[in-house]
């Protein structure tokens, strides 16, 4: 994981430019916040917390505390330095694979950090952290790259991304790819097979686990039209997932 504290302390303010300009981020977004349901107070663990963007809304939505953990002592600063003004909201840098103990949680969110496991034993060293921080009956919500995606159907450029080649490894497939801005800004990321999840999910102790279909929101298909969707519905590089403690 130490190759991903260079890539993302080198991209800092880029990231925010890159999400923030791919129409993929509102489905994102609205998917993430369906899945979370209330959390009025709660106890908010954020993993892959970066700039601090779903920390900061969590706590205007009612959370009484969210910790946020990032890998990127550079995305941590800018977390802080965009949540001055923010109660209750306090983040750390750490390796989510090898972080330790924070306190126990009611909810754990992880957006796009499972992606980063590049084995099986990756994900579970991940996922049983997470188990271990939540609460008896708390819930994982993460949102992670699809396993049923296939490149060979089409790319993801029009949505925000461009997928530039992926390799087969052992449950899946190591990638590389870009956002989509000027200049691109590249990244790495590890698409595991389904069955690997799952396994990986039942071995770190979770008693039950959903995967959620993204969820593009009204105004976004009356904006870009169904056709501009197609592709998205079709063969979505990402997806939704919950698992319970």
């Amino acid at each position: 994981m130490n190759n991903y504290v260079a890539i993302y302390d080198g991209i800092g303010e880029k990231f925010d430019q890159a999400i923030s300009k791919a129409s993929e981020r509102e489905v994102e977004v609205n998917t993430f916040f369906h899945m979370l349901g209330d959390v009025n107070n709660k106890r908010v663990l954020d993993l892959a917390c970066g700039h601090g963007f779903f920390a900061r809304q969590m706590i205007e939505r009612g959370a009484d505390e969210v910790v946020g953990v990032d890998i990127s002592s550079e995305m941590i600063k800018l977390a802080i330095n965009d949540s001055l003004d923010v109660p209750n909201l306090q983040y750390h840098v750490h390796d989510v694979a090898l972080m330790p103990h924070l306190g126990s949680f009611d909810l754990v969110s992880a957006v796009w950090l499972l992606c980063y496991a590049d084995s099986e034993e990756t994900l579970v060293q991940m996922l049983v952290n997470i188990h271990n921080s939540l609460l008896p009956g708390g819930r994982l919500i993460a949102y992670t790259s699809n396993p049923d995606f296939r490149l060979g159907i089409c790319n993801f450029t029009r949505y925000g991304l461009t997928i530039l080649s992926e390799e087969p490894i052992e449950g899946g497939f190591s990638c590389d790819a870009q956002f989509v801005t000027e200049p691109p800004v590249p990244f790495h990321f590890y698409r595991l097979s389904r069955e690997v999840y799952e396994r990986a999910i039942r071995r770190a102790g979770f008693s039950h686990f959903e995967w959620v279909v993204p969820m593009i929101p009204q105004k976004h298909l009356d904006e870009f039209g169904e056709a501009y969707w197609y592709d998205f519905q079709r063969n979505c590089d990402q997806v939704g997932l919950v698992c319970q403690k």
